[in-house]
């Protein structure tokens, strides 16, 4: 997905969409924020464990097609899971 798409889905400006992947932490991002950006991404933070499984045996199919940016991204996100 490309910043355009994450922010249509999330209702989140474009630039906003841009910071949040360049953030090393989260945590100065408000929870509404947080939500938006992770269920546009597909992450559904209230239901982790059918998300964290679809991650960890990426069957997401557009993962295959993702750009090095992205594919950072996704190991970011699927870090911040993992060690919490």
């Amino acid at each position: 997905m490309s910043h355009s798409d994450v922010a249509k889905v999330s209702g989140l400006a474009r630039s906003t969409v841009i910071a949040i992947t360049n953030l090393p932490k989260w945590d100065t991002l408000s929870l509404r924020t947080i939500d938006a950006f992770s269920r546009a991404c597909g992450v559904d933070l209230l239901a982790p464990n059918m998300s964290l499984l679809i991650l960890r045996k990426k069957q997401m199919g557009f993962m295959r097609h993702a750009n090095p940016a992205q594919l950072k991204m996704y190991a970011r996100l699927l870090n911040g899971y993992t060690q919490t």
